[in-house]
């Protein structure tokens, strides 16, 4: 499962215009229980907005979300 979060900082936050844009996070392996929806892998990291990393992290990790599914 991937999901988006969109990210509008404070007008005066150190940063704001760089950090502004689109997150995507993931979660793999979900598993039901009594209490609720759990993962043991916990929630990654897919992607980041234009310039908030280099384009090696983004390779990095759009590379260990595919790993995370086998």
């Amino acid at each position: 499962m991937e999901v988006a979060l969109a990210a509008e900082l404070l007008p005066d936050a150190k940063d704001a215009e760089r950090l502004r844009g689109e997150y995507n996070v993931g979660v793999n392996q979900m598993l039901k229980s009594p209490a609720g929806w759990r993962s043991p892998e916990g929630v990654r990291c897919v992607s980041l907005p234009p310039g908030v990393a280099d384009r090696t992290t983004q390779r990095e990790l759009a590379l260990l979300m595919k790993a995370g599914t086998y």
